[in-house]
């Protein structure tokens, strides 16, 4: 072991010195999730709890995608060590390795987040029912423009759960932040038609 490590160049041993810890942490993260030990222990850099540790009954946070989490770090760092322990061997150019696996890490990165994403959007929605939301008030969250043009995201009471959901109106007038709107119709199964309440 020894003399196989003497022999690797120095761009070689960062390389395996960022790949093999990152690897472990990996492995164990999936054995405790797995196990479902390691449910609420996922952060995101910015403190919040990441997409898989969400509560399934707010949904306003698990559909947010998160670009940088733990698990992205870990997997980026993987991947980013190991491709470049394979492309530093053999003498071969250490710009390019560390380009391609700084990509590769990207990739990787980006792959687990919307991994994640999607498993939590499916957890999110699939066990509301949201035509029960039709003909229910609504708070705008984010603006909504008018005419079909653009989505916005409004506040509503699903099945007894508050949530943050997709929403479009038909209106000619664009719905501000704080509104109150009616729920008129869903769209694609998860994106709210909405309307302004007539006086």
């Amino acid at each position: 072991m020894n003399e196989w490590w003497e022999t690797l160049s120095a761009v070689q041993k960062f390389f395996y010195f960022v790949s093999i810890p990152s690897t472990i942490i990996m492995v164990l993260q999936f054995i405790l999730s797995f196990i479902g030990v390691g449910e609420s222990g996922d952060i995101d850099l910015d403190s919040d709890v990441d997409v898989m540790d969400q509560d399934i009954s707010a949904p306003t946070e698990a559909t947010d995608f998160r670009f940088v989490s733990f698990r992205g770090i870990i997997a980026f760092l993987t991947i980013f060590g190991w491709v470049g322990a394979v492309l530093s061997s053999d003498n071969a150019n250490i710009a390019i390795a560390f380009v391609v696996a700084t990509l590769s890490g990207f990739l990787a990165m980006g792959f687990v987040a919307y991994m994640f994403y999607a498993i939590s959007k499916l957890q999110s929605s699939g066990n509301l029912d949201y035509k029960k939301a039709i003909g229910g008030f609504a708070e705008v969250y984010i603006p909504i423009s008018a005419n079909n043009t653009g989505i916005g995201k409004v506040q509503v009471l699903v099945s007894g759960r508050l949530i943050e959901a997709d929403a479009i109106t038909h209106g000619e007038e664009a719905l501000k932040t704080g509104e109150i709107v009616r729920v008129v119709d869903i769209f694609n199964g998860t994106i709210f038609v909405v309307e302004r309440e007539k006086e």
